[in-house]
């Protein structure tokens, strides 16, 4: 039993191919590419796979006839311009990475820039012609005074460097500056992780009913230009923040993820439908705190074969009647607890055919806080930090927490964003029951931590307690020992009396 034991926790640890995505990486480092130029896309899967592996390469989406790990582009053209995905074997597609191509000046950049990282500008063109000096440009302001080489060191790059660059040659032979098209350049943090919601906000709809997806970040994050949307994995032809489905067809349903360059993939959002003319609507995910809205909805093909006809429509969870109404406004079912879970069924009256129900299971918005100290024993005079940890749902990793602390039941640090307490010097008054409570902005869902004693031990007791550790080893060494030593005593003795005997 616990080999079986061991065994499913081996593979439970342990990724398996098809659970981690591959990475593309250029050589060289540079994009948008300029035209005749070559460059070489790597599909990278950590950690590296053992033996050969099939790999497979697409662009905008259709497959290209490559199965090599390597992927290079010779003299770039127009053609080769797109967004490029791969696979290694059974793996996911990798996140979408774009190849642009220009010419016949182009403003170069690596083509993911995270905060951090060393950030190199090239002012790269296809003419062999001698320049005089080249410029580059932030925001359409001069970056520093000309110089004779392409390649500009920016420094580290910071997320205020985020924003519109583009560069100038001067050639020898020309009178004025040539200018290459703008590059927005997003520097991203790490961590970063949009939102994908919908509008309006059912996760099941009908038939060519309309619906609006939007890829949100935290509002301290510059907004990006470009967004990245996938569907089922897939790269998809849409490139802002929000796009809409105006008449959706059964190829519209399925798992929606977005991106913003250089952040991770969005949780999945799924959007499911179905063909009819009935169908009971609910928000794509449930979390605690939420307010929870129910629609029955008919379609519009439905509506207009019955302009005259008054249909009440009743609501049923667990099969015990709710409400009913004769209108599709939206229901207040109430504000989302464990309570709110179970099976809601709609129906409209003198029409039983027309019926739909469906399971709501209400998500925790964050889990349950428990409280971390550091240093892991407290010393008198050390400094203390207290953390109160929790983790948001994936789906509302926006969400501003806010953070409280408690000591014996007395309020130590009232409710801010900070989720640490802190003591300069502890002292052994500051030793005590220690709670955390966190909470949302609205206040709407609060959750406490469960006790923690922590005891701030004076550093002689310190000594003290490593003495009586080290006499308890002492004394539980020699009682294990003494009945071995009395059994070879007695083994000795015995021996000897016998011997004397014969």
């Amino acid at each position: 039993m616990s080999l079986l034991v061991l065994m499913l926790l081996l593979f439970w640890e342990c990724p398996t191919e098809a659970s981690v995505p591959p990475v593309i990486s250029f050589s060289p480092n540079w994009n948008p590419v300029v035209v005749d130029d070559s460059v070489t896309l790597t599909c990278n899967l950590d950690p590296n796979p053992e033996g050969e592996k099939r790999y497979s390469w697409y662009r905008d989406n259709r497959e290209l006839s490559h199965y090599e790990k390597n992927y290079t582009i010779q003299h770039c053209s127009s053609n080769d311009r797109g967004n490029y995905q791969c696979q290694a074997g059974a793996s996911e597609k990798s996140d979408a990475v774009r190849v642009d191509i220009g010419g016949p000046i182009v403003l170069q950049a690596p083509s993911t820039v995270r905060e951090g990282d060393s950030l190199s500008l090239r002012c790269q063109s296809w003419s062999k012609d001698r320049f005089v000096y080249v410029q580059f440009y932030k925001d359409d302001t001069v970056m520093q005074p000309p110089g004779t080489g392409s390649v500009l060191q920016a420094g580290k790059a910071l997320r205020s460097m985020t924003g519109t660059y583009r560069c100038a040659k001067l050639f020898d032979k020309h009178v004025t500056l040539t200018y290459s098209p703008k590059t927005f350049i997003y520097v991203t943090g790490a961590g970063i992780k949009p939102v994908v919601s919908i509008n309006p906000e059912w996760g099941n709809i009908l038939l060519m009913d309309s619906v609006t997806l939007s890829c949100n970040v935290e509002p301290t994050i510059q907004e990006s230009p470009r967004y990245v949307w996938y569907k089922d994995g897939d790269w998809i032809r849409e490139e802002q923040k929000n796009f809409t489905v105006k008449y959706a067809y059964e190829k519209d349903f399925g798992n929606y993820q977005c991106q913003i360059p250089g952040s991770e993939r969005s949780e999945s959002v799924r959007l499911d439908g179905k063909s009819g003319d009935f169908i009971l609507q609910a928000p794509p995910t449930v979390h605690e705190g939420d307010l929870v809205y129910l629609r029955c909805h008919r379609s519009i093909k439905f509506l207009k074969s019955r302009l005259n006809t008054q249909k009440n429509i009743t609501l049923h969870k667990d099969n015990e009647f709710i409400t009913y109404s004769v209108t599709e406004s939206p229901v207040l079912i109430g504000r989302a607890d464990k309570n709110t879970s179970g099976t809601y069924k709609c129906t409209l009256v003198n029409e039983p055919r027309l019926s739909d129900e469906l399971v709501i299971s209400v998500t925790e918005l964050f889990s349950d806080p428990y409280i971390k100290v550091n240093p892991g024993e407290v010393l008198k005079g050390d400094h203390m930090t207290i953390t109160c940890d929790t983790k948001l749902s994936p789906h509302r990793e926006t969400t501003k927490l806010q953070f409280a602390f408690y000591r014996n039941g007395h309020n130590v640090q009232g409710f801010s964003s900070s989720n640490q307490y802190g003591v300069p010097s502890a002292q052994l008054e500051h030793s005590g029951n220690y709670t955390c409570e966190v909470q949302t902005a609205s206040e709407r869902v609060r959750k406490m931590s469960n006790i923690s004693h922590i005891s701030i031990v004076a550093r002689n007791q310190r000594v003290q307690n490593t003495v009586r550790l080290v006499l308890s080893a002492v004394i539980f060494i020699i009682t294990l020992c003494l009945p071995f030593y009395h059994k070879k005593t007695m083994e000795v003795t015995y021996s000897q009396v016998t011997e004397k005997n014969r």
